[in-house]
């Protein structure tokens, strides 16, 4: 899609320092997208930003890599940036032992997921040419994101015809009690890198805090056992109609137990 002409007149005025500052900026690639590619220049020569004009040879090597590589040494690269990451040396030691006890999972989930996403482009269910794909494989987007384009705005713009039928709120936890207790409650990939026991505390306090009765809590977690954690902390994992049957996940939240939702009576 071409940008509308009145998203081009802003970003050519008010919205300048998006570009550097903004939904452009260099900083959508985050590490993991970083180390990936490195990971697959390095070990096999291979650059992924060459995705598009590969040969169906190249795309076959790159998909096998992605299915079959233990990721070894992937996991040694993920090792040794987060050991050098300031935000990791502040954690307590406790937390650290847990983060490294999980990167090999990080590691296959990373391979996993993108050979999904790039099988996913090959045969035509996701887009040739996507904003977040893009930044994936290239670093930097070569599309706009979607609600910059006029398709987008066109969505957006039919769901407002409804009505506003949803209400959204963004906030702690600890500051949603004055506001009411909700139908559905999405905790999206907060207990990534946590423990068990701290997560199964922490649905608990959610459910007993701004749950309705007969509420649904969906959890994603990179490392798996999603739903033994709702389990425990008291919720029934709901057959067929569960809202996670519906979750799109792209990358980390492919395999068995990394996406879970349960009710809460």
């Amino acid at each position: 899609d071409r940008l509308p002409e009145d998203t081009v007149e802003f970003f050519e005025g008010a919205g300048e320092d998006e570009v550097e500052l903004g939904v452009l900026r260099a900083a959508n690639d985050n590490p993991f997208n970083k180390l990936l590619r490195q990971w697959f220049a390095d070990e096999h020569g291979i650059s992924l930003s060459g995705w598009p004009c590969m040969s169906p040879a190249e795309k076959d090597r790159v998909l096998s890599i992605c299915a079959n590589s233990d990721g070894a040494a992937l996991r040694a690269a993920i090792h040794t940036f987060f050991e050098a990451a300031p935000w990791f040396q502040a954690m307590p030691e406790e937390n650290q032992e847990f983060l490294r006890s999980v990167l090999g999972i990080v590691a296959a989930s990373t391979l996993r997921g993108t050979g999904k996403i790039l099988a996913d482009v090959d045969c035509g269910l996701l887009p040739p040419r996507d904003f977040f794909t893009d930044i994936v494989l290239s670093g930097s987007p070569k599309t706009p994101p979607p609600w910059l384009t006029e398709r987008g705005r066109r969505a957006l713009r039919a769901k407002m015809a409804h009505g506003p039928v949803l209400e959204t709120v963004l906030s702690k936890v600890e500051d949603l009690k004055e506001v009411g207790r909700f139908d559905f409650v999405s905790l999206s990939n907060i207990y990534d890198f946590s423990n068990e026991a701290a997560a199964i505390a922490s649905v608990e306090t959610v459910v007993a805090n701004i749950l309705k009765p007969d509420g649904e809590l969906l959890v994603r977690r990179g490392v798996g056992n999603a739903s033994g954690i709702l389990k425990q902390a008291g919720g029934t994992q709901l057959e067929g109609e569960a809202l996670d049957n519906y979750d799109i996940n792209p990358l980390f939240y492919r395999q068995v137990g990394t996406v879970a939702a349960a009710k809460f009576a």
